[in-house]
């Protein structure tokens, strides 16, 4: 510990300094400013103070700016006393002193009380350095997460051509979206998606995302059945995610007529089909198991088919929606939904994210939030290769 003794009196603080070099603090200093001991904290280069009651009775606020220049490390102050100024203790520690020193000194108490104090100072060194450590983490965890960001976004970007065939919403709870919304056409026109939504949210559920893209874009893209992308999913995650983790999701497929439907949903709510005139016409509820789960040969294929009307409406949604609370504890639901589209059959997906806020108040977004709206009727005819990239 590097000790500083402020004393007017020469001598004074020449016997304390040699009191201290016997109880064998080596680097001990005396000098009788102040203000030039605030130079050597603000430098870093005392550990202690002690300084003597009369010049504090000069410059009250000296204590105060002796901490104040020591920043967050806890600079420990001790004010000198002699026998006659013993009353002034109370108003030391008022002046922001941690401990007193009663001359004439007493070795062992000094010791004790030196001891002390240099325990919290060497705690607060350690503390200071934890948070240096932490602080450079966070910058090290910003910069890789920017990183991430950047690869996600340019990963899974969505192409502007895809607005032209489905109408959808993202909003992650945190940087990292655990849900997934993907839109590919095949070489024949058929127009396949997927919403799906991985346990949890942040980085850790996100990161089955890329895999995810690529094998789905790679199977859409050759016009295989729902089914097959599905049971490739499957076997891709079952391969690379924890046990307790999964993917719950829809995999779909319309025709290019734009109202023939195959859709194939593990553990996701359930896809609803309007007629233009908000009657719900048809539930694509789950059938199966989430991805990720179950072993290649206990995949299950089943898939649900239906034949929309032009002019029909496809909703699907991750729970994040139906999830969603208000301030009195009620939870949407799908009902919630079911309502507001009955209510309001031409409702577009901003003014459904809107009601959603309105219906959640103030409260926080706990979950990922995805929707995604379509048109039944004529797609475009012409080939869409890599609407999702």
């Amino acid at each position: 510990m590097r000790l500083l003794v402020v004393d007017a009196d020469l001598s004074q603080r020449s016997a304390l300094a040699a009191l201290l070099q016997q109880l064998n603090y080596v680097s001990v200093s005396h000098i009788d400013d102040i203000d030039i001991a605030g130079e050597l904290i603000h430098q870093r280069a005392v550990d202690m103070v002690l300084v003597d009651w009369q010049i504090l009775q000069a410059q009250p606020d000296a204590i105060s700016r002796c901490k104040n220049l020591a920043g967050q490390l806890h600079l420990p102050v001790l004010v000198i006393l002699n026998k006659q100024q013993r009353q002034r203790h109370a108003e030391c520690l008022q002046l922001g002193a941690d401990d007193v020193l009663l001359r004439p000194y007493r070795p062992v108490i000094i010791e004790a009380i030196l001891r002390a104090h240099s325990r919290a100072r060497i705690l607060s060194e350690q503390l200071e350095q934890q948070n240096q450590e932490l602080k450079r983490h966070q910058v090290s965890i910003q910069r890789e997460h920017a990183i991430v960001e950047h690869i996600f976004a340019n990963a899974l970007e969505i192409n502007a051509d895809a607005q032209q065939l489905m109408d959808f919403h993202l909003a992650p709870a945190s940087n990292f979206n655990g849900d997934l919304f993907l839109l590919n056409t095949s070489y024949m026109g058929t127009l396949y998606f997927l919403i799906g939504d991985f346990t949890g949210h942040g980085l850790a559920s996100a990161i089955g995302a890329l895999p995810t893209a690529k094998a789905f874009m790679t199977t859409s893209a050759k016009g295989l059945p729902v089914e097959e992308i599905a049971a490739t999913l499957n076997s891709t995650l079952r391969q690379l995610l924890p046990g307790d983790m999964f993917f719950a999701c829809i995999v779909g497929e319309i025709d290019n007529a734009g109202v023939r439907m195959r859709i194939w949903n593990g553990g996701m709510p359930p896809l609803l089909l309007f007629s233009a005139e908000g009657e719900l016409r048809k539930e694509f509820n789950s059938q199966h198991m989430s991805l990720g789960i179950m072993e290649p040969n206990e995949f299950e294929r089943d898939v649900m088919q239906y034949i929309a009307e032009p002019g029909d409406r496809l909703l699907g949604f991750t729970d994040g929606v139906t999830e969603v609370t208000n301030q009195a504890g009620r939870m949407l639901g799908v009902q919630g939904i079911k309502r507001w589209l009955s209510d309001t059959p031409d409702i577009d997906i901003h003014q459904l994210i809107t009601r959603l806020e309105i219906f959640r108040g103030p409260g926080k977004q706990l979950d990922d939030i995805t929707l995604f709206s379509f048109r039944c009727g004529q797609l475009l005819k012409r080939k869409k290769r890599g609407l999702c990239r």
